[in-house]
């Protein structure tokens, strides 16, 4: 009688069913039944008892009568029939009540997250748009129909046969959730970008999908802002080109100016030098000595303006193109550093490639080749330029120290500074450029640029 105490007690007895648990026999079943067998129990019991009693008034007997009977059948009708109505009752109420708040909790959390609910019976085709739904998309609920065909009529074409293949397979079972961003059509024509998201909330036997039920979100915003800021980073990839172009072209023609004034300049001064060198005077010895000191420096500044006009920018790439300035910055360097073998490698390249290409190529090729040297202490590298279908790929690899590449140089460190210009460069026309290394087995840095060339020829595999 715990259940029945719960009453009295003012307990909730929490939505439970009394014909539940420890009380089977109190089913409406059993409780008619033991209430017909109660009332011919007492009546039998009452009749039998008066019959005992011997001249009593016919008035008499049907007072005993009714008293005996309301003081026995009162107990047995409360405990088996008003105190499980009173339960039933009570149950129901409390049911009614958290599916209230529920659908409270469910208006307060829609209105809140400004989402459309859909509720789709897979098997009629049938389907249910909330008031948001169709007021998202600029219509009344009476515009949408209840059917799936409504929304197919919405998709744009061009997401469309994705949205659908996305949906088929959460229906198969292939993904947990359903979740796909797509543009729906408005009322008033436009197309707004939402993000559907929903789930399969009941299978059959087989299981094949009954119902699913979901949400639309409008993310027209997010998109905007997604599409803004991609145009401002190919706006600042674009003026990150535009300055590597415009700096190389500075020093393409300070290269030149270098080259040509300052060598003419020197060229006459040495020639006026050999001349006088030439022609003997009064000066003796001290006189040859003073022309071999000038003729000396006039060399050593020569060979470093040549130098320094190679660093700003090779005359030989403008001129002969990048395989050939490649070669002969491997050789340079080869014969710069004692102990240091530089392989060169050129695969399939089909002529020159545009000018900002091969600039890319070249400076790459050359901070690669300065943090070898500065850095691994490799004795061997080897530069293989390759080219593709869509991408020409070069590698520049040694056989150095190596280091971990997870720990990334910081930035303000040649190395960190080298890296990420080369990357700089690289994404400025549209390429990548990847290092590869591990401590003790050396550095690869790997660069693609897209194959756009200039001049038609083909290269065979060569080295040097």
């Amino acid at each position: 009688m715990t259940k029945l105490r719960s009453l009295f007690d003012g307990e909730p007895f929490q939505g439970r069913d009394l014909f539940a648990g420890p009380l089977p026999w109190l089913e409406p079943k059993r409780l008619l039944l033991m209430m017909v067998l109660a009332v011919f129990a007492v009546e039998t019991l009452v009749m039998f008892t008066l019959h005992l009693i011997p001249g009593l008034p016919v008035v008499t007997e049907a007072v005993v009568d009714s008293c005996l009977l309301l003081l026995v059948l009162s107990p047995i009708l409360y405990y088996f029939h008003y105190c499980p109505l009173q339960l039933h009752y009570r149950a129901g109420l409390q049911t009614t009540n958290r599916l209230l708040r529920s659908e409270e909790r469910l208006r307060l959390v829609q209105g809140a997250t400004n989402d459309g609910l859909w509720d789709w019976d897979i098997a009629t085709e049938s389907v249910y748009y909330n008031p948001r739904f169709a007021a998202m998309l600029g219509y009344r609920r009476d515009d949408l129909k209840p059917f799936l065909q409504t929304w197919r009529k919405l998709l744009h074409p061009e997401e469309k046969t994705q949205v659908l293949e996305t949906l088929d397979e959460h229906l198969a079972g292939k993904n947990e959730h359903y979740r796909a961003e797509y543009r729906v059509k408005t009322a008033g024509g436009e197309w707004l970008w939402v993000l559907a998201r929903g789930r399969v909330v009941s299978r059959d036997e087989a299981g094949g999908a009954l119902r699913m039920v979901g949400t639309l979100t409008d993310i027209s915003d997010r998109k905007r802002a997604e599409q803004a800021l991609l145009a401002r980073k190919q706006e600042v990839g674009q003026l990150s080109r535009q300055l590597m172009l415009r700096s190389e072209e500075e020093k393409r023609h300070l290269a030149q100016d270098l080259h040509d004034e300052f060598g003419q300049v020197l060229s006459a001064f040495q020639l006026g030098v050999e001349v006088l060198q030439k022609h003997r005077s009064p000066g003796g010895k001290g006189y040859q000595e003073q022309c071999n000191r000038l003729l000396g420096l006039v060399s050593r500044l020569e060979r470093d303006i040549r130098h320094i006009s190679r660093h700003l920018r090779p005359v030989m790439l403008d001129d002969l193109g990048l395989v050939p300035t490649l070669r002969s910055l491997a050789a340079e360097l080869e014969s710069q550093v004692p102990g240091l073998t530089v392989e060169f490698s050129i695969e399939e390249i089909s002529g020159r490639l545009e000018t900002d290409l091969e600039m890319v190529c070249y400076r790459i090729c050359q901070e690669a080749l300065h943090n070898c040297l500065k850095h691994s202490a490799a004795s061997r590298v080897r530069i293989t330029l390759r080219s593709g279908v869509e991408w020409v790929e070069m590698i520049v690899r040694d056989n150095g120290r190596g280091f971990e590449v997870r720990q990334q140089p910081e930035r303000d460190s040649h190395w960190g500074m080298g890296l990420l210009g080369m990357r700089e460069r690289a994404h400025a026309v549209a390429g990548s450029c990847d290092i590869c290394s591990t401590p003790g087995g050396g550095t690869s840095v790997v660069c693609q640029v897209p194959a756009r060339f200039v001049e038609e020829g083909l290269c065979r595999t060569s080295a040097s």
